[in-house]
């Protein structure tokens, strides 16, 4: 993952639980403070775009996400729209993304 920056100006390349030894205390105590604030992670979308201007979005779940794969029935609307909220507030997240 990567942060911004804010007192150079630049951006820093992190490992999330982990101890990241390369990173500056202050970089870590803000990492650390970010984790706190983010909470746990329930799922992550990702967007691989090629050379040929395609792009392909996936989602995936932590091991112990309530959101897991293996817990979808095909007729279980709430995880659905659960997974929907979730590609939702990725979409405007990089909506913003400056």
């Amino acid at each position: 993952m990567s942060e911004q920056d804010t007192s150079s100006g630049g951006w820093f390349g992190y490992a999330p639980g982990r101890d990241n030894p390369r990173l500056t205390p202050e970089q870590r105590e803000h990492i650390r403070q970010l984790e706190q604030q983010r909470g746990d992670l329930v799922a992550t979308v990702h967007v691989l775009v090629y050379s040929s201007g395609q792009a392909h979005p996936s989602v995936s779940f932590p091991n112990d996400s309530p959101l897991s794969m293996r817990t979808f029935d095909d007729d279980d609307e709430q995880h659905r729209a659960q997974v929907a909220e979730v590609v939702r507030l990725a979409r405007e997240s990089l909506a913003s993304w400056d």
